[in-house]
């Protein structure tokens, strides 16, 4: 992840990458968590990946987990509250089909724990982009 100078196009900070996360499709989504101000992004593959928290102001990572590696990062992860992210997985998933993750502080550093995190059975974003034949609700005249 980076910022750049929108007039110049200069480069203002540039997030590290040591695990070397390949990019996915997930939007990056700011979110403000006690007085940090950071993108949540949704990296990688099944074999390196997670999510991650990055600071708005100098692109230094606030936190990572890699309890959420999934092949096809596609859903945008969505905010719930103050302090907690829900997490999707994308079409071709089997395994992983949801996730919520639960900000904590400890020691002055942010810590994400996992609340919990169901497969697509249970809940995947797949459910929500088929279409029932089935009627639901007839309206009489």
């Amino acid at each position: 992840m980076m910022a750049v100078d929108c007039e110049t196009g200069r480069i203002v900070w540039q997030t590290p990458n040591p695990e070397k996360w390949v990019m996915t499709h997930s939007s990056i989504v700011p979110m403000e968590f006690g007085d940090q101000h950071f993108y949540i992004y949704c990296g990688g593959r099944t074999e390196a990946g997670g999510v991650i928290g990055v600071a708005a102001k100098d692109g230094q990572v606030l936190w990572q987990t890699d309890e959420w590696k999934v092949r096809t990062n596609v859903p945008t992860p969505l905010v719930i509250g103050a302090d907690r992210i829900f997490l999707t997985a994308g079409y071709g998933q089997y395994d992983s089909g949801c996730m919520m993750l639960r900000l904590t502080e400890s020691d002055g550093k942010i810590v994400p724990k996992t609340e919990f995190k169901h497969p697509t059975a249970i809940f995947g974003s797949m459910q929500h982009t088929r279409f029932s034949t089935t009627t639901i609700f007839t309206a009489s005249a």
